[in-house]
């Protein structure tokens, strides 16, 4: 059932699965305010390079509607102001690095099937806390961008099935740092259907005024 996912997701912002993939976040200049999207990233490759909704001059925009094939991404930043090493760390003892600031997200399917929610695989991010303290020395930089990179490349086929979807975001697994994303998947076959209705319909109109040009005078 739905309401089972509060019990998943109690525990997985404590863990790191096996299917996690590491990557490094780089910082941006920006007075977005800290937070949680998902959003298409364009191009092609992986996270190095790619802007988040929060980078300067970006022109991505949130959504939550995508076609299979989409490279789906999910993006959060930090203030940079509000970071302390000290009291942001999570508990060693339950997987975090304390020389790390680190960011995970899991993904999750809904199996309409089994009529609940299934974790598919997860992401983790960081970036050493001498490096955000660096950051935090000039002036000129806010805040610190992470997400997920080309996630499609850990997916059955190379793509995202058909449905809805939830990505649960955290950092140092602090409950109050908690996102919960929410996206669709659109159905191929359904997202063709009004398309191909539309083409026959211009076929019947051609076929129509074809035949009004043969009639005799």
């Amino acid at each position: 059932m739905k309401n089972t996912l509060t019990k998943v997701l109690s525990a997985t912002a404590l863990c790191f699965s096996l299917s996690s993939h590491a990557a490094l976040i780089q910082v941006s200049a920006t007075d977005t305010a800290p937070g949680s999207s998902s959003y298409l990233a364009p191009g092609a490759g992986d996270v190095g390079g790619f802007p988040t909704p929060y980078s300067p001059g970006s022109l991505i925009q949130p959504q939550n509607l995508f076609d299979a094939m989409d490279d789906i991404r999910i993006g959060s930043r930090l203030d940079l102001s509000a970071l302390d090493r000290n009291s942001d760390n999570g508990d060693p003892a339950l997987g975090w690095d304390l020389d790390q600031l680190e960011w995970f997200t899991e993904f999750y399917y809904f199996d309409t099937l089994l009529d609940d929610w299934q974790q598919v695989t997860s992401w983790y991010a960081f970036i050493s806390w001498d490096q955000v303290e660096t950051w935090q020395a000039d002036p000129q930089l806010t805040g610190v961008d992470f997400w997920t990179g080309d996630v499609r490349g850990f997916l059955t086929d190379n793509s995202w099935l058909s449905g809805d979807w939830l990505a649960v975001s955290s950092f140092e697994g602090a409950s109050n740092t908690v996102n919960n994303t929410f996206f669709s998947v659109r159905d191929p076959a359904a997202v063709a259907e009004p398309a191909s209705l539309a083409l026959f319909g211009l076929a019947l109109a051609g076929i129509g005024i074809r035949r009004r040009k043969q009639q005799p005078l």
